[in-house]
């Protein structure tokens, strides 16, 4: 009698596990929507994107010729939030001067690929299955990384190496200002 209740519970057990493995694999996209970043990429090609007839944005794009001034620039003027609503553009980004992640990378990434910067999208997934993007550049052959508005001159050799001491990361993949994806040694 004793071992037939063992099993019956065992059985049981089984089944919640099997339950739970199940509800836990459907909650991940609603996890990763809930992030504040989008499973895909949220804007267009930046290659598509041309400045417009606006004299104060392409002055300032004109001044941010570093991707330090760039970052230091959005430290000033943007606020970061969650915004899964809107994916914003450059000038989107430089009008309504609020964004999530991906719309401080769409406008670093632009500003440093218009003044002729090797710049790289990088879209992350970490260990707590959420959802993040970084900017990387390529400066005096070595890799530096804006993450949100912060410059870091991380001098690294490559890619992974900054994603080494940045993140948990469990899967990242490697974009090209023209949404390409991109791989890297």
């Amino acid at each position: 009698m004793e071992k037939v209740l063992i099993k019956q519970r065992l059985k049981l057990y089984n089944k919640y596990v099997l339950i739970k493995n199940n509800l836990f694999i459907l909650i991940i996209p609603i996890m990763l929507l809930l992030s504040g970043c989008y499973p895909v990429l949220p804007f267009t090609n930046l290659s598509d994107f041309y400045i417009p007839d606006d004299l104060y944005f392409s002055d300032t794009i004109e001044a941010l010729d570093t991707p330090q001034k760039t970052c230091d620039y959005m430290k000033e003027n943007f606020t970061p939030c969650e915004n899964p609503e809107h994916d914003w553009n450059p000038y989107q980004m430089f009008v309504y001067k609020f964004g999530d992640c991906a719309d401080y990378c769409c406008f670093a990434a632009f500003v440093a690929n218009y003044h002729g910067y090797k710049t790289y999208l990088v879209y992350i997934i970490s260990n707590d299955i959420s959802a993040h993007m970084i900017t990387v550049y390529i400066v005096n052959d070595s890799y530096n990384y804006s993450n949100w508005d912060m410059y870091i001159c991380k001098q690294a050799e490559s890619i992974k190496e900054i994603l080494d001491g940045f993140y948990p990361v469990m899967s990242y993949t490697v974009y090209d200002c023209d949404l390409n994806i991109v791989i890297l040694p």
